[in-house]
């Protein structure tokens, strides 16, 4: 039987924020005033998600087409900040952000 310890833990939520943008084909830089445990991507045009969360490499997601098939994808598609970092919140690339889609995202941190 396997075991698991938390990496991270809070008492509730102690950070979240929610937001909404068009997709202009560049990277899109998300600061939400903290530094991210779990980001939920949607793209609303095409009901397409991408999550990231906390335990995964940085440039990990899971990714779910609008068929519902899930898939991981390594390209760094929504990264979290890092230490070295002078913002707080995440990066969506460019692949990720496409020109006149509607994005909803929601972090927690």
């Amino acid at each position: 039987m396997a075991t698991d310890t938390a990496t991270s833990q809070a008492r509730g939520i102690v950070n979240m924020a929610c937001g909404s943008f068009t997709g202009d084909g560049t990277i899109t830089t998300v600061t939400c005033g903290f530094k991210p445990r779990r980001v939920h991507l949607i793209n609303a045009t095409d009901r397409i998600q991408q999550i990231w969360q906390e335990g995964m490499p940085a440039n990990n997601t899971i990714n779910t087409d609008a068929a519902g098939a899930s898939t991981l994808n390594t390209a760094g598609l929504v990264t979290p900040s890092t230490a070295s970092d002078t913002f707080q919140g995440f990066r969506i690339a460019a692949a990720a952000a496409v020109s006149t889609k509607v994005y909803v995202w929601t972090a927690w941190g």
